[in-house]
């Protein structure tokens, strides 16, 4: 016995002992008439017989006491998974997130090609370790990518390699425990209504109703471009939010907003006038 493993000689079983037929134990066989006689044998946790043969009865012995190590905590994977490269494993990864928004998407496919696979697309998963991404961390902030950027292209790996671990690829992700650079709070500039007046006359026309929306209704820019007549109630004096609008590669794409939620937005009195007369003047009666 060595470890937790044993060394058999050929026909002998693998083991004398009826209660170890259920622990998971790997064990050494000779075999003199083959070139690497030492072979180790061992089941993964789904059962499944494994094995790995070596020239030497050191090298077969390290990886018996390794494999049995990683079997009794449960951190064992699949030799072949861990081989993926980073550029395979990406492009089934992308295929989880065909649900995201089109512009979601698009993000990360741009970060992938933009800051990942150029550093790590040929790499196998299981060499991709901790000082790697740290490196490789510390070199994004070097070209002058901002923290936001870094935050996206951390988050984007990360999220990759955490599949890789729920799927049995990698035992760990080499991405947490690292610090992504502290994103400095901007500072907000807010214009007063003076200012906003400014804006909405010397925009070109008719685009000052939309300045007004956007400054007294308070949507985002998507949520603003996505507005259609139907979502207007100037009986009311409130807009509905329900959609948002992004251009993604120059095409435009209708979608939920940012946090899927729908909401009513009242607005003053003085916008429902400006609103009602826009809509009379250069929108179709199309409801949509």
């Amino acid at each position: 016995m060595t470890g937790f493993g044993r060394i058999v000689s050929p026909g002998q079983p693998s083991s004398d002992d009826p209660g170890e037929a259920n622990q998971p134990v790997a064990h050494i066989e000779k075999r003199p008439d083959r070139p690497k006689p030492w072979r180790v044998r061992y089941r993964d946790p789904t059962g499944r017989e494994r094995s790995k043969s070596f020239a030497r009865k050191v090298d077969a012995e390290r990886f018996m006491a390794t494999v049995q190590a990683d079997l009794v905590r449960g951190e064992w994977t699949d030799p072949r998974l861990s081989k993926t490269t980073l550029d395979e494993w990406s492009r089934r990864w992308l295929r989880t997130k065909a649900h995201l928004k089109p512009k979601t998407l698009a993000g990360y496919r741009s970060n992938l090609h933009a800051h990942v696979l150029p550093a790590f697309g040929d790499y196998q998963l299981r060499h991709i370790d901790r000082m790697a991404v740290e490196e490789w961390l510390a070199d994004l902030q070097a070209t002058g990518l901002g923290p936001s950027g870094v935050r996206q292209a951390r988050q984007v790996l990360g999220a990759m390699l955490t599949l890789a671990v729920d799927a049995g690829y990698l035992t760990s992700n080499p991405v947490e425990g690292t610090k992504p650079p502290r994103q400095p709070e901007p500072e907000m500039v807010f214009l007063d209504a003076d200012q906003v007046d400014v804006l909405a006359d010397t925009i070109q026309q008719p685009y000052g109703t939309l300045v007004y929306v956007l400054a007294y209704g308070g949507l985002r820019w998507g949520e603003a471009a996505a507005l259609r007549r139907k979502r207007c109630d100037l009986d009311h004096s409130r807009i509905h939010i329900a959609e948002s609008l992004a251009d993604v590669g120059g095409r435009l794409h209708f979608g939920s907003t940012k946090n899927h939620r729908r909401r009513i937005v009242p607005i003053p009195g003085f916008l429902t006038d400006l609103l009602g007369d826009h809509l009379d003047r250069h929108v179709a009666d199309d409801p949509d």
